[in-house]
C-alpha cells in the first residue's frame, strides 16, 4: 500500500511544495544477484524479505528572478527524508537484506538527499550549475550509529552545463561532472569499493531540424 499527501503554493515568481508518503510493504522481495555480493550458487534467486515500511518527505521551492539585458536566473532547491526499515526479522541467504532484525534500517537508501541548481538563461545562451548531496549509506541492515558500520560516503558534487545558440538551429554545448573532483563510495558490491563519477568534460553540437 501506498499513501502520499502534499501540498504546494505558486506565485508570479516562485513555487513551493511539500508531499509527505508512505510505503506499507506486506512482501518485499529481493533479488540475489553477484553484483550484490551473491555467491554463484545464490545468483539469481529471489528472496522474500517480509515487511518493511519506507516513510518519507519531499519538500521542493523553485524562483525564476527576472533581470535586466533579457536574463532570467532560475533558481530550484529539493529535499527529500526517507525513513526506511524492516517491520520483522529476514532469515535468507540474500547478501543485501538477509539476517535483518526488527526495526533495522533498509541497506542502500539514503536518509538525506538534497538538491540545489543555480541557472543564467538568455535566448542565445545558458549556463547551470547543480550541486548535489546524499548521506551516507549502511552496507547491511542495521539500526546502530551509522558511524561505526560499513557505509558508503557521503558526498556533494557539483555539475556546470551551458549552452551557445549559434544560429536557430545549432547550438554547441559543453558539460563538466564532478567540477570540484569529489572522491567518494557510492557501494562496497560486489566484492569491493565502488566510486562515485570522476570528472568529466563534454563537448559538442545540437542540430534542430
Amino acid at each position: 500500500l501506498q499513501y502520499e499527501a502534499g501540498a504546494s503554493y505558486e506565485h508570479t515568481w516562485f513555487r513551493v511544495e511539500a508531499t509527505g508518503f508512505f510505503n506499507d510493504y506486506s512482501n518485499l522481495v529481493g533479488q540475489s544477484g553477484m553484483s550484490g555480493g551473491a555467491t554463484a550458487a545464490n545468483a539469481n534467486l529471489q528472496f522474500n524479505t517480509g515487511s518493511a515500511n519506507i516513510t518519507g518527505l519531499e519538500l521542493l521551492g523553485t524562483v525564476q528572478a527576472a533581470l535586466p539585458w533579457g536574463l532570467t536566473v532560475p533558481v530550484n532547491i529539493a529535499y527529500t527524508f526517507t525513513d526506511a526499515r524492516f517491520v520483522e526479522p529476514t532469515e535468507n541467504a540474500d547478501p543485501l537484506y538477509g539476517g535483518a532484525e526488527e526495526g533495522d534500517y533498509i541497506p542502500y537508501l539514503p536518509m538525506h538527499q538534497a538538491m540545489i541548481s543555480l541557472g543564467l538563461n538568455h535566448q542565445d545562451f545558458d549556463l547551470t550549475l547543480a550541486g548535489k548531496y546524499q548521506d551516507a549509506m549502511r552496507d547491511t541492515p542495521g539500526q546502530g550509529p551509522i558511524e561505526d558500520v560499513l557505509t558508503t560516503d557521503a558526498h556533494f558534487v557539483l555539475d556546470l552545463a551551458g549552452t551557445y545558440r549559434l544560429s536557430q538551429n545549432l547550438a554547441v554545448y559543453g558539460k563538466i561532472d564532478n567540477v570540484t573532483r569529489e572522491k567518494y563510495i557510492v557501494s562496497h558490491r560486489p566484492y569491493g569499493i565502488r566510486p562515485g563519477k570522476p570528472m568529466r568534460i563534454f563537448v559538442g553540437l545540437k542540430v534542430e531540424m
